[in-house]
């Protein structure tokens, strides 16, 4: 797992853009901002339902801390992180990327095996702060819990 301090990973991330998917390099998107990087399971999933709301609902207070962008990032496709995006009404507050391949959840050392629930390699569930493609802080989830990656408990650790 990427530990304080390190670099976080080049990989390809994809969003659903106005003509159609847009390939994203992670390192370029990341570089020379500060941001708060939300990894959830499964979009539209009943604990993620739960976690991501609180980031849209801080987010004023989140970026009043010095961050330059949230993003929630999964191992779904662009299409259904637009789509959650749409249904939470987040496209002012939070940025929805797609780790469709699972290359940055792999790369980070925090992809999870959820194939006993048919959901296949997905991301553990966490929040990360980085500056400049640098890891400052991150708090992953044992197991199912949702605990230390709520927003709650990010701002607290800003």
């Amino acid at each position: 797992m990427i530990k304080v301090g390190e670099k976080l990973p080049s990989a390809k991330l994809f969003k659903l853009g106005e003509k159609g998917i847009d390939g994203i390099n992670s390192s370029e998107y990341f570089a020379n901002k500060k941001i708060v990087l939300v990894s959830v399971p499964s979009a539209f999933s009943t604990t993620c339902s739960i976690q991501l709301p609180g980031y849209i609902e801080s987010s004023e207070e989140i970026l009043s801390k010095g961050i330059d962008e949230i993003i929630c990032l999964a191992v779904n496709n662009a299409f259904i992180m637009k789509a959650w995006e749409r249904e939470l009404s987040a496209s002012d507050k939070v940025t929805f990327l797609s780790d469709g391949n699972g290359e940055f959840s792999k790369a980070m050392g925090l992809s999870a095996d959820a194939s006993q629930i048919g959901f296949g390699e997905i991301s553990a569930r966490y929040a990360a702060v980085a500056s400049n493609n640098v890891l400052d802080s991150v708090f992953v989830e044992q197991g199912t819990a949702l605990e230390v990656s709520t927003a709650e408990n990010l701002l607290n650790n800003l």
